[in-house]
């Protein structure tokens, strides 16, 4: 299977975009989970 360059280069633009947004979803939970594990502490003292 030979895909044309311009299908491979959209392929991988879209991949990278893909990776781009689970990476900014990743880090905003990672964020939140921060903010939740600091309210608790705070709590508890």
């Amino acid at each position: 299977m030979s895909a044309s360059v311009s299908e491979t280069a959209g392929a991988t633009a879209k991949l990278r975009h893909e990776a781009t947004a689970l990476d900014a979803t990743v880090r905003n939970s990672d964020i939140l989970e921060k903010g939740r594990v600091s309210s608790l502490a705070r709590l508890e003292y």
